[in-house]
């Protein structure tokens, strides 16, 4: 069966694509190993990864968007760069985020990097990791004011943004009930739009 054979060499999102849609819903565990070392290296809840990966590419290792953005957690060239000299990687290179690895070592510093810059606040996170965060930043300064975290959300002027963010949260909860874990609290309240260094390079 090709399916089993993707399986076999580690081609998860072929794999998929072999099994069609119900195997999507089932939501795998692709690539476990490289998310668990990749999230507990930075802290980082393994299952907000996994919902990331979801989202960005359903486990495709080969695909890239039309704006650039790289396979499994679609990360735009800039954005790698720049995430890689925050790493100490000077001898990044733009093909290094072809390797699952890479990628998904980088898009778990990004995450973890976002949920500091946002006091904890996983969804505007999320939101970041889709639209930036200068786009959030100007966002919260635009709609925040006396917003609840759930009312922002629903103003978000990005409609990709606004559909990510609720697809990412939902696949997180349902990577979480995989493994016994209820969903995470979400704050209701929402920081100020303050500038933070990663803000400033313009992460997209």
């Amino acid at each position: 069966e090709l399916a089993a054979i993707a399986e076999g060499i580690h081609s998860y999102g072929a794999a998929v694509g072999f099994k069609g849609w119900s195997a999507i819903g089932a939501r795998p565990r692709a690539y476990a190993d490289l998310v668990e070392a990749a999230a507990g290296r930075y802290g980082l809840d393994p299952n907000l990864l996994f919902a990331v990966m979801r989202v960005e590419s359903v486990y495709q290792e080969h695909i890239v968007s039309y704006a650039g953005a790289i396979v499994l957690a679609q990360i735009m060239p800039r954005t790698g760069t720049l995430i890689a000299h925050e790493l100490g990687r000077e001898d990044f290179q733009t093909s290094d985020l072809l390797d699952p690895e890479t990628n998904l070592e980088f898009a778990a510093w990004y995450l973890r990097s976002l949920i500091d810059r946002w006091d904890g606040h996983v969804a505007l996170a999320i939101a970041s990791y889709n639209g930036g965060p200068h786009n959030v930043r100007r966002w919260l300064r635009d709609y925040g004011g006396d917003l609840t975290l759930d009312a922002f959300l629903e103003h978000i002027p990005f409609e990709q943004t606004h559909r990510y963010v609720r697809r990412v949260l939902g696949h997180y909860r349902a990577y979480r009930a995989q493994v016994g874990l209820s969903m995470i609290a979400l704050d209701d309240s929402l920081p100020g739009p303050s500038v933070d260094p990663i803000d400033r390079k313009s992460v997209v």
